[in-house]
């Protein structure tokens, strides 16, 4: 399969399904508060064939493979669209009720979005995002039961050393670290992940230089400069050992969450890493559907040689979350930006004028739909590679 094709498909079984899931969480939450869908959509417009009714609700199949949509009464796909076009479409929608009730299907009376409680709303629009993150649990569960790969042993290695900076006094370049206070460190990320939790505190390292084993008594930055760490040091995971271990149900339970908790400081506090200067030009990259059908075309590819599912899974559980998340972002045309404006309403006791939060909704969308243009061009021109994965 070639490169484009395996982007292609990988794309499709990754964020296709995770983009569903987040659409069915809409959904269940709309079925629990009363609130009317219209239709509940496999892929995007233009529409391709009804497959069954239930509820009230037209179940869809469409065009474009990629992920779903539900429409609820009384909203479009980002925003609220008027009393006007509300009764219009109630009335199209009891006059179908009432077709089904001659042929002695139950009736279900509409309720529009706009007429259940702020409460109910942000139920609705939060759903997504919660169920992105169920989603993600149940994946990096699976992923320990089937497989998961474990250091047994490695070496982290310091390559460079920034002047002036806490690591500069009391290691080389080449020194191997071996402990960190009473933790064993077997890789980069461990390490990286022990200092940031300990800035400002003293840290004992044990490192290894010219085979003869020291220590140094060293204080984490709280605020690196831009671009450099805590430690001031550039590291290397080398000779790594990693095993395969399957876990049990109750095993794979407590290592999903301790997974899933550490995604979700790692992704939501990306954007302090960022303005820190913590993160890497290539960690901090933004990445367009372009760079997640690479991304995913990799990760498959290294399931496919590796023989182990563990790969797509635990990415699949990383883009759930980053989905979840970035879904929940106050910015217009997202859900985290129309729970913004019910907050609003609940402030000003009564909700803005629907043209108005259209119009927000409408530009937030145009900004979103203009820069994800320029990150397919930048990922097109500079391809993602996914170095080092294991």
């Amino acid at each position: 399969m070639s490169g484009f094709l395996l982007a292609a498909f990988s794309f499709l079984i990754v964020l296709g399904p995770l983009i569903l899931i987040h659409e069915l969480g809409h959904f269940i939450a709309a079925r629990l508060v009363g609130i009317t869908v219209l239709e509940f959509g496999i892929g995007f417009p233009p529409r391709a064939v009804t497959l069954f009714e239930q509820g009230g609700t037209k179940f869809t199949l469409n065009w474009l493979p990629i992920g779903g949509f539900v429409r609820p009464l009384g909203e479009d796909f980002v925003k609220p669209i008027g009393e006007e076009a509300t009764d219009q479409e109630r009335k199209a929608f009891e006059e179908h009720q009432a077709e089904l009730e001659t042929v002695g299907k139950a009736a279900v009376k509409p309720k529009s979005l706009m007429e259940a409680s702020p409460l109910q709303r942000i139920f609705f629009m939060v759903a997504g995002a919660l169920m992105n993150f169920v989603g993600a649990f149940v994946l990096l569960t699976i992923a320990s039961m089937v497989g998961h790969p474990v250091v047994e042993s490695s070496t982290v290695n310091v390559q460079a050393i920034s002047p002036d900076s806490p690591a500069a006094a009391v290691l080389m370049a080449g020194d191997h670290i071996l402990k960190a206070d009473d933790l064993a460190i077997t890789s980069s990320n461990m390490l990286v992940d022990y200092i940031k939790t300990h800035a400002g505190e003293k840290v004992v390292l044990i490192y290894e230089r010219a085979g003869q084993q020291g220590t140094a008594d060293i204080v984490p930055r709280k605020n690196p400069p831009a671009g450099q760490g805590a430690l001031g040091v550039q590291v290397e995971q080398i000779n790594p050992v990693v095993k395969t271990e399957r876990a049990s149900f109750g095993e794979a339970i407590g290592l999903a969450w301790d997974q899933f908790s550490a995604l979700m400081v790692q992704v939501a506090g990306a954007p302090i890493e960022i303005l820190r200067g913590t993160l890497s030009p290539q960690e901090a990259r933004p990445v367009s559907a372009v760079g997640i059908a690479q991304m995913s075309g990799q990760v498959v590819q290294k399931s496919i040689d590796t023989r182990e599912a563990y790969p797509i899974l635990g990415f699949a559980a990383v883009i759930s979350i980053a989905l979840g998340i970035t879904n929940l972002l106050p910015i217009p045309a997202l859900d985290g930006g129309r729970i913004l404006f019910v907050l609003i309403e609940i402030l000003r006791g009564k909700p803005l004028p629907p043209e108005r939060e259209g119009m927000v909704h409408l530009v937030g969308l145009v900004i979103l739909l203009g820069l994800s243009a320029v990150l397919i061009v930048n990922d097109l021109i500079n391809p993602i590679n996914l170095s080092g994965l294991r």
